[in-house]
C-alpha cells in the first residue's frame, strides 16, 4: 500500500473509518493560557505531557477557554 496516490489514500480512510486503524493516541487536547500566564504555558511544552501539546497564549484574560 502506497502512500503516493489518491486511491490509496481513500482506501486508509476507509480502514480507519472501519477501525482497522486506531488513532487514538492521537487525542487532542488544547490548551489556552491567559497571557498573564505565558509562563506556565512554556512549562507545559517543554515538559509535553504525553507527546504533542498544543499551547495558546490568550491576549485577554475574559477569553480564555480550554478543552
Amino acid at each position: 500500500m502506497a502512500l503516493d496516490g489518491g486511491c490509496e489514500v481513500l482506501e486508509i480512510i476507509a480502514m480507519i473509518g472501519a477501525g482497522v486503524i486506531d488513532l487514538s493516541f492521537l487525542e487532542r487536547r488544547r490548551f489556552a493560557f491567559a497571557l498573564s500566564e505565558v509562563n506556565e504555558a512554556f512549562e507545559l511544552v517543554g515538559s509535553r505531557p504525553g507527546g504533542f501539546v498544543n499551547a495558546v497564549v490568550l491576549p485577554s484574560e475574559n477569553s480564555l477557554v480550554t478543552a
